[in-house]
């Protein structure tokens, strides 16, 4: 199965906003593990094992596919949104995988 890794980094107006929002996205483009990086390095993670009703109806962990979720946005630049800049990027899954052993660790 092939899966596609981005990170979102985000300069926020919100200091409770993480810093760095990370997705695995599946096949049918939807999102199956999302990590959210604080400012503090506390990593918060998600997976679709942790929703199984909404994954058995083939649900993603953002609002639709992946696509949706970042539509308008190109990757490798920078939109300015209400709540600050945000910048999405194509990462391999050594990346992804570094980030999720930090919520293994983070509490």
């Amino acid at each position: 199965m092939s899966r596609r890794y981005y990170r979102c980094d985000w300069k926020s107006l919100d200091e409770a906003n993480p810093t760095a929002i990370f997705y695995e996205v599946d096949a049918q483009d939807l999102v199956t593990r999302t990590i959210n990086v604080f400012a503090d390095d506390e990593a918060v993670g998600h997976e679709a094992s942790e929703f199984p009703a909404e994954t058995r109806m083939g649900q993603s962990l953002v609002d639709g596919t992946f696509s949706r979720a970042t539509e308008g946005m190109a990757v490798g630049e920078t939109d300015q949104t209400g709540d600050g800049d945000i910048t999405l990027h194509e990462i391999d899954e050594r990346e992804f995988e570094t980030a999720w052993e930090l919520t293994l660790t983070s509490n």
